[in-house]
């Protein structure tokens, strides 16, 4: 049988552990598994951070109809197609900077605090 890989082990944390945080903090719920996955595999935050955000992703994206077109996207663009209603989206890297700035979340628990402009 073989280890889990850091993937698999970040989805079950989170299927294991989603409904602890009574805010839904999901911050504080993706900076636990970032210390589960250094603490059991031995890996660099970093890593931990990616595993945990990629999972986190496909956790957040089951059952979500509307994905995003790798075909299309680029390194400044990504576009994301609702099969549902035909709708397609397009959001710039600076669309998407901006949203992130305004709900002030940091996607990543080792990101610094988000200036505000002002």
């Amino acid at each position: 049988m073989s280890e889990p890989s850091l993937h698999d082990s970040a989805l079950r944390f989170f299927l294991s552990h989603q409904g602890e945080h009574l805010s839904h903090d999901r911050v504080r719920l993706l900076g636990r598994c970032v210390g589960h996955l250094s603490d059991t595999f031995g890996v660099s935050q970093r890593a931990a951070e990616d595993a945990a955000l990629l999972a986190l992703a496909e956790f957040e994206g089951r059952g979500q109809h509307a994905y995003i077109d790798l075909d299309r996207c680029t390194s400044f663009a990504v576009f994301v197609t609702d099969p549902d209603s035909g709708l397609r989206w397009m959001l710039t890297a600076r669309d998407l900077a901006a949203f992130a700035r305004q709900q002030r979340a940091p996607w990543s628990p080792a990101a610094p605090p988000v200036a505000r402009a002002g």
